[in-house]
């Protein structure tokens, strides 16, 4: 059975010590992974203000969003950073491309100019916005990491209208933009679906960590969900961040992949799926 494995770098601490200690877990238990890099920046200021001092983690009808704190995870230094400095994240992840390119992992492209504004209208993008953010991407990965992506993934899963027919227009062979289905969705481009996942699109390891489920525990019911995907049919991909799973959960991600290893699964990257 193939499990793929998929993390999201969005900020400085995911492009940085949470990305060295996943690549350390990685090898160690001979994982592939499919790694999107976000080639912009982190926050809009303009978006930062306007949402200070609102409820975060609580959907429409009260109900609770289990999530790690955004100052949790990046810590006091990272958030003064990404306030004061909001540099772009590729080019941190630049010094680890011949350590990820050792290890057979796969790098593809996260969103456009700004994660935070794509996040937020995303949807709303243009036909002309959304190519233009794409193409500011695809090129800046190919001057960054010197080859062209195979992969992309929108911030948030907030898919543009026109985007497949865009991705393949720049060359792109697959994206991840979909959640909680089994199966990989073949349109214009197959959409590889994230479904080893918690409620409201939030990393599964992460949703029982936030609620205090110790790691063992937040591992078997992780695994469990892999099996039931896996023997439906389906192709169970996992999700998260380096700056979680390699960083404040990293004793859960271990658990998760020693688990899942016990039960027959082979952990590959998003590309290998199709």
């Amino acid at each position: 059975m193939q499990i793929g494995l998929r993390f999201d770098i969005d900020s400085v601490i995911d492009a940085t010590i949470g990305l060295e200690n996943l690549l350390k877990i990685l090898e160690e238990y001979s994982a592939k992974a499919t790694i999107f890099v976000n080639m912009g920046k982190s926050i809009s200021r303009k978006i930062l203000i306007k949402r200070i001092g609102r409820k975060k983690n609580n959907v429409g009808g009260g109900e609770q969003i289990f999530k790690i704190g955004v100052t949790k995870k990046l810590g006091p230094k990272g958030v003064l950073k990404t306030i004061i400095f909001n540099p772009v994240i590729a080019k941190m992840v630049k010094k680890y491309t011949n350590r990820i390119n050792e290890l057979n992992i796969e790098l593809g492209v996260h969103g456009g100019r700004n994660h935070a504004e794509w996040q937020h209208f995303g949807k709303n993008f243009t036909l002309e916005k959304a190519e233009s953010e794409i193409e500011w991407s695809t090129n800046n990965f190919r001057k960054i990491f010197g080859f062209s992506p195979q992969g992309f993934s929108a911030p948030r899963f907030v898919v543009p209208n026109g985007l497949e027919s865009i991705l393949k227009k720049f060359g792109y062979r697959y994206h991840s933009d979909i959640c909680e289905v089994n199966n990989i969705i073949k349109n214009e481009l197959p959409n590889i679906p994230v479904n080893v996942v918690g409620k409201h699109t939030v990393p599964i390891l992460e949703w029982y960590a936030a609620q205090g489920i110790d790691c063992k525990d937040a591992s078997r019911r992780a695994v469990r969900k892999a099996e039931e995907i896996a023997k439906n049919g389906g192709v169970p991909v996992f999700y998260g961040h380096p700056s979680v799973e390699g960083k404040l959960i990293s004793d859960y991600f271990i658990q998760f992949l020693k688990d899942s290893a016990n039960k027959g699964f082979k952990f590959v990257s998003l590309g290998e799926l199709i």
